[in-house]
């Protein structure tokens, strides 16, 4: 069993060129994913007669989070912006502390703590602030500027930061932009 998994992954491995193609099949299970079976009762009570089979697929979401912090640390964009996105889905940055449970859960699924969690984000914020795409670099100087108006990520508050995003991302933001109208009407 072990060895038709090996010729799995190394055959889908061939198939995917980039670390960030790989870390992609990690994320949807189709590679690196554990599939348990589990019988239960049709009904909780005795008179029920037989059961029903359950699937449950667990996905290698520490794998797949690995392989997009490579990715990115090789350069690539899109590894920065899946792994941002994946992590601001995870905690409500916005609250002066983190959830406990949320950030057990975070160190379970992607093997990341808190101070992990900081400096990724804005790794990957700083990644993107310098792309190339002008809705990343919009995004990313809006979540910049808001990191530095309210000290998110553990970051200190400083206003003339803030102030040099505001600028940035009001350059380079389209003006039908959310990003771009929230920050018109912010004082």
């Amino acid at each position: 069993m072990k060895s038709l998994l090996l010729i799995v992954f190394m055959i889908s491995c061939l198939y995917a060129d980039s670390k960030y193609e790989r870390a992609l099949l990690y994320l949807n299970g189709e590679i690196g994913a554990k599939t348990t079976i589990k019988e239960k009762p049709r009904c909780p009570y005795e008179r029920c007669k037989g059961t029903k089979r359950y699937k449950y697929v667990t996905k290698d979401k520490q794998m797949a989070y690995k392989l997009l912090k490579e990715a990115s640390l090789d350069g690539d964009e899109k590894a920065s912006k899946k792994a941002l996105s994946i992590l601001l889905r995870q905690i409500n940055y916005t609250n002066n502390e983190y959830d406990k449970d949320l950030l057990i859960r975070l160190k379970n699924d992607y093997g990341i703590d808190e101070d992990t969690y900081n400096e990724d984000v804005i790794y990957y914020l700083l990644h993107l602030f310098k792309s190339k795409s002008d809705t990343e670099s919009c995004r990313a100087s809006y979540l910049l500027y808001k990191v530095n108006k309210f000290g998110y990520f553990g970051v200190k508050k400083n206003n003339r930061i803030k102030e040099a995003y505001k600028h940035r991302a009001l350059k380079v933001c389209k003006k039908e932009s959310l990003e771009y109208m929230k920050l018109k009407v912010e004082k």
